[in-house]
């Protein structure tokens, strides 16, 4: 999500300086958030680049970065879970 923020911000060209990337980091630490719940996630990222002054429609360039990324990181821990299971079996 800290990366997500700031993709957003720098498509709107407004670049966070050192202060603010602190804010993002500590914004994104205290927020526990589930990863299969994808509504819950978005609306903490809403809520992370509202705490830096960005307006909550930026987030819509990290939407078409953010789902194949996480796909791709779901894609390679099942296959490395399969490659490690089926390691164990013989």
């Amino acid at each position: 999500m800290k990366h997500g923020c700031l993709i957003c911000s720098q498509s709107l060209r407004h670049y966070l300086n050192l202060l603010q990337q602190i804010i993002v980091a500590l914004t994104h630490d205290g927020i526990r958030w589930r990863p299969w719940n994808t509504q819950c996630r978005h609306g903490h990222m809403i809520m992370v680049l509202q705490s830096v002054g960005l307006p909550a429609e930026a987030v819509a360039p990290a939407y078409s970065i953010d789902r194949p990324l996480d796909t791709l990181r779901t894609v390679v821990n099942v296959e490395g879970d399969s490659i490690g299971a089926a390691s164990l079996r013989n």
